[in-house]
């Protein structure tokens, strides 16, 4: 039952709800009061109205601490994603989650496109619209007027630096005097794997008979197979003689040390996470199909594996003179 009154200078909507604290809004009209009402009354009969004051109480700051609490608790902490996390606290964490509006969400972006790529700042409103459906689905704190929608930047085309010539000979090289290194080289160049997934390896994960490694901590929290070419195969053996890790260096060091042995081997633009573009169009160049080398790379879509692939002309000159 709605009650309209009018209280100083301001006209008060009033709705009482059976079992929950009235609501009421002020209005300088009086049929705009009405209209709220009316609205009110309608979304409550059929049970689609969202108390406002539960969101209102809940700043994103809070929300980002029940789920980072939960993602801990179930072993999914991944250091890319709470330094995420971390960024948008500082920068929303006092809105209340029914006061993040779309235009919030656009400044948000067109600042951090001064400072970041596109594809960074991708990241980060879709970590942060993922957030807002967690805390009605997962929470239990709706959200009024639903998450809002907010248009993310363009992505950035791929890079396209792939080894050419003698490039990965003169890298493993290069890489002699650290055997550790060398070997994550052959393996990344050979199972399309992401950096973070390597170094995540463990002696269990690595199957030498069926010659397959799995990968338990990836991007998207996927676990997945991958076969293992004879010489990645070779390079596990190597690793596994000691340790129940197979590769002990950290992702800075293993960045640097890439970038400090391409210099010495004389390759220049190249960096560690392009071995994986090569991998995947070598995957691709080798005739296996789309779903295949996705479950080896762990793409989730199309459009991104794409991004990731590029044959080179003579490969493809070369299937052409095969077919004619």
């Amino acid at each position: 039952m709605a009650t309209i009154r009018k209280l100083r200078n301001k006209w008060q909507a009033q709705v009482r709800l059976k079992g929950m604290k009235p609501i009421a809004r002020s209005f300088d009209k009086k049929a705009d009061a009405v209209d709220w009402a009316c609205v009110t009354e309608s979304k409550v009969t059929t049970g689609t109205y969202v108390d406002p004051r539960v969101a209102d109480n809940i700043s994103l700051s809070k929300l980002i601490d029940l789920y980072t609490d939960r993602v801990k608790q179930q072993g999914r902490v991944s250091g890319p994603e709470m330094s995420r996390l971390k960024r948008l606290r500082c920068a929303l964490g006092e809105f209340s989650l029914s006061g993040l509006s779309v235009y919030n969400l656009s400044q948000y972006r067109d600042q951090r496109l001064l400072e970041a790529n596109p594809a960074t700042v991708i990241h980060e409103l879709s970590l942060l619209l993922r957030l807002l459906r967690c805390a009605g689905t997962d929470f239990g704190i709706p959200l009024p007027q639903g998450v809002p929608s907010v248009r993310l930047p363009k992505m950035p085309r791929g890079r396209v630096r792939r080894l050419s010539g003698d490039e990965e000979q003169r890298l493993v090289d290069a890489a002699n005097d650290d055997p550790e290194l060398s070997d994550i080289i052959i393996v990344a160049i050979n199972c399309a794997t992401r950096r973070s997934e390597l170094l995540a390896v463990q002696r269990q994960d690595i199957d030498l008979e069926r010659r397959t490694l799995t990968l338990t901590k990836t991007k998207n929290g996927l676990s997945r197979v991958v076969p293992l070419p004879m010489a990645a195969l070779e390079a596990f053996k190597r690793r596994l003689s000691g340790s129940d890790k197979p590769f002990s260096i950290s992702a800075s060091r293993l960045s640097q040390r890439f970038a400090d042995i391409s210099k010495k081997a004389g390759i220049y633009g190249l960096r560690f996470h392009d071995l994986r573009h090569e991998a995947v169009s070598r995957l691709f160049e080798m005739g296996l199909t789309t779903v295949e080398v996705a479950a080896i790379s762990g793409h989730q879509s199309l459009s991104m594996l794409q991004r990731y692939t590029h044959i080179k002309p003579e490969h493809l000159v070369r299937r052409l003179i095969k077919l004619s």
